[in-house]
């Protein structure tokens, strides 16, 4: 077998790959370009004959949607299989979701609970694993439990009882949803704070963040509504379990939540924050003028910026029932992006003692979220 990688590697994971090499009995390249763009510019050209590309994170200058989208580039730059090392980055990390979002089937990174050595020799395997199934076809690569839970959004096959009802208590990984609203009063802060006491009843520790100003008026009238039964703790205050963040407030240890929900409202200024949560939710109302503002927002920002297209998102209707608005819920399935789903939640006006079909409802939202931690626990 031929193999012959080029390293993009930070010098101390040089002896690591030093030992496969010798196992494999590998040539390989070095080089000492970190910034990923620049390579593709100017770099690339000259490894004609390599195998592989192993691209070690902490290496790589870019970060974050710099580092994505330089990374698409080189995947349409070049056809060897691409290797992402991820030395102590773990499941559920963003970055390394939309990494396996993109299709690449070799992603190096850290077992959850794990001694430190362990983890580091479990890496080594998989990296010695990937340049071997790989060298054919890059879609090719890690089996797929191994693979498959670094994509939080990915939905396995279920096994066992398809009616069990969920718990989220004591999950390893955490969930971050983002709720933006097309317009005011259309029900995002009751849709999110909704979402909270459906992963409150099964068993999450939630928290519910405010991202605007005009969210805080909501939570302040839900604080002086239920003034009997809620607990403030100075930076938050706490009601049916779930823990209220006013705008500007974070927690000291966010490590306790399994599920952290963001209310952004109609504030445009935090689309690439909100971008960057697990689930993301558009808000809006179904009739025709919030139809327009709604189609509105998915095609131009005000940079007239296409931001959101082919993205992952969800839009959720309140107050909404495709059975009554036929014409207008045709319009939009022609003219989404293929990655939105829609979500119809009818008229529920209520913020607790949620009944037992929206549960039911949000069960299945969030199946693949509950079966990816399920798969991690095995």
């Amino acid at each position: 077998m031929f193999l012959f990688p080029l390293l993009m590697v930070e010098k101390k994971r040089q002896t690591m790959l030093s030992e496969i090499r010798k196992e494999l009995e590998m040539n390989q390249k070095i080089t000492t370009v970190n910034n990923l763009s620049y390579f593709i510019k100017e770099e690339l050209k000259y490894y004609e004959y390599i195998t592989h590309i192993i691209i070690d994170l902490e290496f790589i200058e870019e970060k974050g949607d710099e580092f994505l989208t330089s990374l698409k580039a080189l995947v349409m730059a070049t056809d060897v299989p691409i290797i992402i090392y991820a030395e102590g980055v773990y499941p559920g990390d963003m970055l390394l979701s939309e990494i396996a979002r993109q299709g690449l089937a070799n992603i190096i990174g850290e077992t959850p609970k794990t001694l430190k050595q362990i983890s580091r020799n479990k890496m080594q395997k998989d990296l010695r694993e990937a340049l071997i199934k790989s060298t054919a076809d890059r879609r090719i690569g890690l089996r797929e439990e191994r693979q498959r839970r670094f994509d939080v959004t990915y939905i396995p096959v279920q096994k066992g009882n398809n009616n069990a009802i969920p718990n989220y208590n004591n999950c390893d990984l955490h969930l971050s949803i983002g709720l933006f609203g097309a317009m005011r009063r259309v029900g995002t802060t009751t849709y999110a704070i909704q979402l909270a006491e459906y992963f409150t009843a099964r068993g999450a520790k939630v928290a519910f963040f405010s991202k605007n100003e005009l969210t805080d008026g909501d939570l302040n009238i839900l604080q002086e509504t239920y003034k009997e039964e809620t607990v403030s703790k100075g930076t938050y205050f706490t009601y049916r379990n779930i823990d209220f963040y006013f705008f500007g407030r974070v927690p000291e240890n966010w490590g306790i939540y399994n599920v952290v929900i963001n209310d952004y409202g109609t504030d445009t200024e935090q689309i690439d924050n909100w971008l960057s949560c697990h689930y993301r939710y558009i808000v809006s109302g179904f009739n025709e003028t919030d139809i327009i503002q709604l189609m509105s927002l998915l095609e131009t920002d005000k940079n007239d910026t296409k931001r959101l297209i082919g993205r992952d998102y969800r839009i959720a209707f309140n107050f909404g029932d495709p059975s009554m608005c036929g014409e207008q819920y045709r319009y939009l399935c022609s003219n989404l992006a293929t990655s939105a789903r829609i979500t119809m939640n009818g008229f529920l006006p209520y913020k607790f003692n949620l009944p037992q079909w929206f549960l039911q409802t949000c069960d299945t939202e969030f199946e693949n979220y509950r079966m990816y931690i399920s798969n991690i626990k095995r």
